[in-house]
């Protein structure tokens, strides 16, 4: 507006005071020249006065334009440290599912041991069912005969197969353990591996969040110091004015104390920064003793597998005894048979004996009959046949001795025939109670398979159940880290074109530095 009012005279205007100054005194003329030369100057410093404007409105706007730059980054500072809390809760949950995983590793091992316990228990009752049957089978050699040969045989093949049978459950056991343990360490590895991935890819969003932190930082203190430098340039400008110097003044305090205030929440915000950054260094270094921690229970299982392995290594030593006793039992069924036989083949001999005395017996008689004939034919052999008389009765005497001596035997014979009766029936009565045994036996087997398989299939159940459960959590969490590497994006591209807008404003500040300059 002062432009507009006070323009530069024109030249018809100049000509005409010219002449006026021809036409008047020196002293109006000399008062004339000073009032042209204050006007001058006064249109000088108007003009001054309006670029210094014009300077302070420029840098004030791009103050404004810095304000906002900077409020933009406040809030991208806030949207990253929303984007690490939500990355210390997935770290959060993760480790959960790790302690909860390490868990269930614990109750699978606590099971398995209880099936060993279990397993181990019924071994142990087999193997007293053994020794009781192997005792059984003794005590029925020592007692029965030939007839109960091929039933002590046929016992003997049962509790063979049964011993088998028993083996076989043992394997499956073993293979079954290892199976499980072999799972449980694959399980553990793969969850160890992405702990390690997902602490790697922390570290580098760490990193990346510091290094933005930091630049933004160095941005701003930038700024600050492109700001002090104008506000030093509109000091040296406004040396001229004192009311203008004190307006400025006040402006400049006022710029420095919103600055520092702002230099403050920055400084409050490296410290926060830093502070999360040793959050997420002690949080790796938990982690990392969660990883040994694994470590040493992958190892703990693996000596647990290797004690299992001895126990059944056990199991299978004190099956071969088993076995081998059962083979010595043979070999004495056998030497026992081959005593029976050989007292059968003495009877017989006996037996055979015995007719041939029955058979001298009757020639003896027959010869007594001649002899009794002779005598009333020859008296003169009186003497003679006298003197066999009584060899006769001395063996007469002899026989009947035999004779009761075989009756005491045969007696005997008796006693033990009705006693051997007994012992059968006894032996049958045994049988029939180790057949009802036996049954009893078979169904509890066939329960407890039952039940095992029951307990089996639900825990493949629920193992299925759990890795749909975490193969959804996997999904879920992969689709976070999508989401969160499209915001990533997003910021840098903002941050690329906040860079590009910043750069335009430095050349444009740097044009009107030398422009004020010229």
């Amino acid at each position: 507006m002062a432009q507009e009012n006070e323009q530069p005279p024109t030249n018809s205007e100049a000509n005409q005071n010219t002449k006026q100054t021809f036409e008047k005194p020196p002293n109006v003329l000399s008062k004339f020249e000073k009032l042209s030369k204050n006007v001058s100057q006064i249109k000088c410093k108007i003009i001054t006065v309006d670029e210094i404007v014009t300077v302070v409105n420029t840098k004030e706007k791009v103050i404004n334009e810095l304000r906002e730059s900077i409020k933009e980054k406040d809030n991208k500072i806030k949207s990253l440290a929303t984007q690490n809390d939500v990355l210390l809760e997935a770290c959060t949950t993760l480790s959960q599912q790790s302690r909860e995983l390490s868990q269930q590793n614990k109750e699978t091992l606590m099971g398995i041991q209880s099936e060993l316990h279990t397993v181990r228990a019924e071994n142990a009752k087999h193997i007293d069912e053994n020794c009781k049957l192997t005792k059984k089978i003794e005590s029925l050699q020592e007692k029965s005969q030939k007839d109960r040969s091929n039933i002590l045989i046929a016992e003997e093949n049962q509790l063979r197969a049964e011993v088998a049978s028993l083996k076989n459950e043992n394997v499956k056991l073993r293979g079954e353990l290892q199976q499980q343990t072999k799972n449980n360490a694959n399980k553990l590895n793969s969850e160890n591996e992405q702990l390690k991935n997902e602490i790697k890819k922390l570290r580098f969003e760490n990193t990346k969040l510091r290094k933005e932190v930091q630049d933004a930082f160095n941005d701003k203190e930038v700024k600050i110091n492109s700001t002090e430098k104008q506000i030093e340039e509109l000091q040296k400008a406004l040396e001229q004015n004192e009311e203008e110097r004190e307006s400025a003044k006040l402006a400049i305090i006022k710029i420095k104390e919103e600055y520092e205030d702002q230099i403050e929440k920055l400084k409050s915000e490296l410290q926060d920064a830093e502070d999360r950054e040793l959050e997420l260094e002690m949080y790796s270094i938990l982690i990392k003793e969660r990883y040994t921690v694994c470590e040493s229970l992958a190892n703990d299982l693996e000596k647990k597998l290797a004690g299992c392995e001895e126990v059944v290594d056990d199991l299978e030593k004190e099956l071969n005894d088993c076995e081998s006793q059962i083979g010595i039992l043979e070999m004495k069924l056998t030497e026992r048979d081959s005593l029976v036989m050989d007292l059968n083949k003495k009877l017989a001999e006996r037996e055979s004996l015995l007719v041939d005395h029955n058979k001298k017996l009757t020639e003896h008689d027959s010869l007594v009959a001649d002899h009794n004939k002779k005598l009333a034919e020859c008296d003169s052999l009186m003497a003679d046949l006298n003197k066999q008389l009584t060899e006769r009765d001395s063996l007469v005497t002899d026989l009947n001795k035999q004779l009761t001596e075989r009756d005491s035997l045969v007696a005997d014979l008796n006693k033990k025939l009705i006693e051997r009766d007994s012992l059968i029936a006894d032996l049958n009565k045994k049988f029939t109670e180790r057949d009802s045994l036996v049954t009893d036996l078979n169904k509890r087997l066939s329960e407890r398979d039952s039940l095992k398989i029951a307990e089996r299939d639900s825990r493949v159940e629920d193992l299925e159940r759990k890795l749909s459960e975490r193969e959804s959590a996997m999904i879920n969490f992969e689709k976070k880290i999508a989401n969160d590497m499209s915001h990533f994006k997003r910021i840098k591209d903002k941050i690329q074109l906040n860079e590009k807008a910043k750069t335009r404003i430095y050349f444009k500040i740097h044009n009107y530095i030398i422009i004020y300059s010229l």
